[in-house]
C-alpha cells in the first residue's frame, strides 16, 4: 500500500471513529417529581430515546434508568391526586441544562427548571388486572376503592423528525 493510500485509509477510519463516537453521546436525562397529594413517593424512571440519523439504515438507541428512594406512601380511603412534574437541571446561574442523571445518585436536587409537558398516558394495575389504561389524569379517587397495593406506569412520548423519546415512570402507593 502507497503512503497516500494508507493516508486516506486512516483518515477514513478516524472519520468513522468520530461518526461512531458522536453517535453514541449519551441523551441528557430529565428529573421528575412525583407526587401524592403533598407527599413525594418512590419512583422508576426509564427513559429510551431513539435517535434517527437515516431512517431504517441507521439508528441508535439509549436508554437511561434511575430510581429515587422514599418510604412507600400509605393514603386512606380519602384518595388525593397524582402530580408529576417533569425538569431539566441547570448549571447554577445559568439557562444551560445539564444531564440528571448524577444528581438521581447523590439524592442530591440541583438547579431545575420546569418543563410544561403532560404525561401520554396512565396505567393502574391491582391485584394483577388493569384497573385504567387510558390517557393521564390526576384526579384518580375514583379508581382507587380497596384497600391493598396499586402500581402506576406514566408514559410520557415525544416525537419528532430525527428522534422518538418514551419516558416511563414506575411507582406504587398502599391504600389502607
Amino acid at each position: 500500500m502507497s503512503g497516500k493510500g494508507f493516508a486516506l485509509t486512516f483518515i477514513c477510519f478516524l472519520c468513522l471513529l468520530f461518526l461512531l463516537i458522536s453517535m453514541n453521546r449519551n441523551e441528557p436525562m430529565h428529573y421528575y417529581k412525583v407526587q401524592v397529594g403533598e407527599q413525594e413517593v418512590s419512583y422508576y424512571v426509564i427513559e429510551d430515546t431513539k435517535k434517527i440519523y437515516i431512517e431504517d439504515v441507521i439508528e441508535n438507541k439509549i436508554e437511561n434508568k434511575q430510581y429515587v428512594d422514599r418510604q412507600l406512601l400509605e393514603v386512606g380511603k380519602n384518595i388525593p391526586s397524582i402530580r408529576i412534574s417533569k425538569y431539566a437541571c441547570t448549571k447554577e446561574n445559568s439557562e444551560r441544562t445539564i444531564d440528571c442523571k448524577p444528581f438521581y445518585k447523590t439524592g442530591k436536587l440541583p438547579f431545575i427548571q420546569e418543563i410544561e409537558e403532560t404525561p401520554s398516558s396512565l396505567k393502574i394495575l391491582f391485584k394483577d388486572k388493569v384497573l385504567y389504561q387510558s390517557t393521564y389524569k390526576e384526579d384518580i379517587s375514583d379508581l382507587l376503592k380497596e384497600e391493598g397495593r396499586y402500581y402506576f406506569i406514566v408514559t410520557y412520548e415525544s416525537k419528532n423528525k430525527k428522534k422518538e423519546k418514551m419516558t416511563k415512570l414506575l411507582f406504587s402507593i398502599k391504600v389502607g
